[in-house]
């Protein structure tokens, strides 16, 4: 057969849908499927898209749908087209992922399962689009929301079935049983009981198996989900369903577990710690377990929470619902796709074009950075989309999403949306903005934005220098785990101890261990200041202590070494008469009692909000340092002594600079390195009596 080729499209507004004539495909699971394994016979039309006749719309990966550790897992499934099929009667190379796809969605009876039949046409972008046509993909992405909002169906591919994915499923169907009411009664739940703890609390007839748990992280952490397209294509369409081999799954069998997950915390939990911790001592487990835990001791999977990009889809999914459909700001949305990945990078931006609320956004965004231009370079892209946030606002929140600097092309204050990591700034653990505007560093000093090209790679602000950086710890980077929180916690405690007679803070009339807490939780009560009455010392000392007693192996965190330390800090430079020695020790005998305690029955009365701000603000890429003036703060790991500390006009916190040895303009030049925690600042006290500013440039 002859290749086929693409005849223009006669319109910016017309698609192309296929049909499925004949389609054959092995029994059993092949992956990956061979040239002969699949032959497919389908016919392409185009159409007007506001006349368009019924259709489904298409949602997979180009590349491999499994996870590494699966036994089904190749490393020969390529996302290059390498599958032949017939196109009105001729020959088009597509991926094999797109070909088992369509394959079984032949021979799929969507009725047979509850949902309603398959529409004759269906759209899938790897046939559909002609992806060697940079001007036809330009205006295609720009009507994706509007094909698959106007789909009868999107139908989601994740794969075909592997040895997880019974136990995933059942674990799916069981969460999806338990009343939404019962939600806020379960909270954090110690990992080691959470195959009981839904049984002994009446909430399903269900116990639970390691096995389980590793099916439901194995499902939602398929490549689908972290597919930044996802987030258009399963967000503007009520009608949902998730084929999985032969499977058949309504979307609203993943949508009440995921809440469950989030709303209790356990969707946050990193898995391979605990894998590897119980595995040591059970040789009894299955191989599909040992396989996993020894992938992650080899380095070869990075950092594994259950469902991270499966809980920020459903989260747009209601959103997107709570706004009516009317769209979802631009700058919500980028903070949803930093875990997300992308073939092509422009894509981190170009995918939430049809998301995006045109009416409110303002006018420069939508013209500068959401029409797709695929001949843009990415730097570029990044750049524009970075800027015209700050100056669209008028403030220097979104710097929240910069980091590290010398990140080759991109200037440090620049978001790197490529990066497949948190942002070095504060963990938002409302889920909101809202989460900013408890705090006010800059008081009244407002940005002064000066005029620029939108591509200009210096951004010139104004602030105030605060203090500068002398120590910074090791982080310390455990060899065997992905997940060191009891490392890091271990050191800042150590680093607070050792302070001495130096000031923990320049508000010296407070508790040294409320500054501690407020410091390394990112202070997750702010704008209570001072600290509510409540004994909120002590629930910081059962989360201290849980983690101690969960964490054995660790030798840096042992009950002795803990107990010993957390005393200085309680003990050491008290300038409040109300606390007497007696007060003083109290807490150290409390946290010895529970460290005797080792019973599962400490988490029933652990404060998961202050485990959860921990875990949220002392993982990477945030760390602790100490400065000139004596305070102890947390700030992005990758700071280094001799970085300085400022307060940046528009800035709702202090930030890390780096200064250059470089001018520009006759100003001195710093690299952004990320926000900072310096309790006794936040709220605008060190702009009292409105110092002068100074302009500096970021570069």
């Amino acid at each position: 057969m002859s290749p086929y080729e693409y005849q223009k499209l006669s319109t910016t507004s017309s698609i192309r849908l296929l049909r499925i004539e004949k389609a054959s495909v092995p029994t059993g699971c092949q992956i990956p499927p061979s040239q002969d394994a699949i032959e497919l016979t389908l016919s392409l039309s185009a159409f007007p898209l506001n006349e368009a006749p019924e259709f489904d719309a298409l949602s997979y990966t180009w590349g491999n749908p499994m996870v590494p550790y699966s036994k089904y897992y190749s490393p020969e499934y390529s996302s290059i087209p390498s599958i032949e099929v017939e196109i009105n009667g001729q020959s088009l190379l597509i991926t094999q992922s797109l070909a088992t796809a369509l394959a079984r969605i032949h021979h799929v009876n969507l009725d047979h399962h509850g949902c309603d039949a398959k529409s004759e046409y269906l759209w899938a972008d790897g046939i559909c689009i002609n992806q060697d046509d940079l001007d036809e993909r330009s205006s295609q992405v720009v009507q994706m929301g509007s094909i698959f909002a106007q789909a009868a169906k999107v139908l989601i591919w994740l794969g075909e079935e592997d040895e997880f994915t019974e136990d995933g499923i059942t674990t799916l169907e069981m969460l999806a049983k338990i009343d939404p009411s019962k939600y806020d009664a379960i909270g954090y739940t110690d990992w080691e009981i959470r195959t009981t703890v839904l049984r002994d609390k009446g909430l399903v007839d269900w116990t639970s198996t390691w096995e389980h748990w590793l099916g439901l992280e194995t499902l939602l952490n398929r490549p689908w989900f972290r597919r930044v397209w996802v987030i258009q294509e399963a967000v503007v369409n009520d009608t949902n369903i998730v084929l999985c081999g032969q499977r058949v799954l309504p979307w609203k069998l993943f949508s009440g577990p995921l809440r469950f997950l989030a709303s209790t915390g356990w969707g946050k939990t990193d898995y391979g710690n605990h894998y590897q911790a119980v595995i040591k001592g059970a040789p009894w487990f299955s191989s599909k377990i040992r396989r996993y835990a020894d992938m992650l001791r080899r380095k070869q999977l990075g950092r594994s929470t259950l469902c991270a990009t499966a809980l920020m889809l459903e989260d747009t999914r209601d959103e997107w619902r709570e706004q009516q459909r009317q769209g979802v700001a631009l700058w919500w949305l980028l903070t949803r796709i930093r875990l997300s990945s992308a073939s092509d990078l422009r894509d981190k931006i170009y995918a939430l074009v049809g998301l995006v609320n045109s009416i409110e956004e303002p006018r420069s965004i939508l013209s500068a950075i959401l029409t797709p231009d695929y001949r843009l370079p990415v730097e570029v892209l990044y750049v524009r989309t970075t800027r015209v946030i700050l100056e669209a606002f008028g403030n220097l929140k979104w710097l929240r999403e910069a980091g590290p600097p010398e990140r080759g092309a991109l200037p440090s204050w620049a978001a790197d949306y490529s990066a497949l990591l948190w942002q070095s700034g504060f963990a938002n653990l409302s889920g909101t903005d809202d989460y900013y505007s408890k705090f006010n560093a800059s008081g009244e000093a407002r940005w002064q934005v000066v005029p620029a090209s939108v591509d200009q790679m210096q951004l010139e602000v104004q602030g105030v220098w605060v203090d500068s950086v002398t120590t910074v710890p090791e982080v310390p980077r455990d060899t065997t785990m992905p997940h060191d929180i009891p490392d890091r916690l271990a050191a800042a405690i150590s680093l607070a101890a050792t302070v001495g007679n130096v000031q923990l803070s320049i508000a010296s009339s407070k508790s040294r261990f409320e500054v501690f807490w407020r410091t390394v939780t990112a202070d997750f009560q702010a704008g209570q200041d001072p600290g509510p009455p409540s004994p909120i010392g002590e629930r910081m000392l059962e989360c201290l202590a849980y983690i101690v007693q969960h964490n054995g192996r660790n030798s840096l965190l042992t009950s002795d070494t803990l107990s010993r330390n957390v005393m200085r800090i309680l003990e050491a430079d008290n300038t409040d008469p109300s606390v007497t020695s007696k007060d003083l020790k109290a807490p150290g005998r409390f946290l010895a009692a529970i460290l005797r305690c080792r019973k599962p029955e400490i988490s029933q009365f652990l404060d998961h909000r202050i485990f959860r701000a921990i875990d949220a603000n002392m993982s990477t890429p945030r760390w602790v340092a100490l400065t000139a003036e004596g305070r102890f703060i947390t700030c992005p790991d990758y700071t280094k002594p001799g970085d300085e500390i400022w307060i940046l006009a528009g800035s709702p916190v202090p930030v890390v600079l780096r200064k250059t040895s470089n001018t520009e303009k006759g100003l001195d030049c710093y690299e952004y390195v990320g926000q900072a925690y310096v309790y006794g600042i936040m709220h605008g006290e060190a702009m009292a009596g409105s110092p002068a500013l100074t302009s500096i440039f970021l570069v």
